[in-house]
């Protein structure tokens, strides 16, 4: 089973243009579409933050098969770093 990248919200802001520059359009804003050619969904979470006393958002990519989730690992590893 593969595993889920958790990243802040600004890398993923960082990775999702990214990505939008290389995929059309269609690839970012449709989930299916995302799980064919990426390999991953996208989860949001809401977590509380214990320093700013207020919640911040954590996103989840959700891999479905290790195969993807390793050649995305090095494919993107640059912009998976915080």
């Amino acid at each position: 089973m593969a595993k889920s990248i958790k990243l802040s919200e600004q890398n993923w802001c960082k990775l999702k243009y990214h990505l939008s520059t290389i995929h059309p359009k269609s690839v970012m804003l449709i989930a299916y579409k995302m799980r064919e050619v990426l390999g991953f969904s996208v989860r949001n979470h809401h977590e509380w933050d214990e320093n700013y006393w207020r919640t911040k958002i954590t996103v989840y990519l959700d891999f479905w098969d290790d195969h993807l989730e390793t050649i995305f690992r090095l494919k993107y590893s640059e912009w998976l770093s915080e």
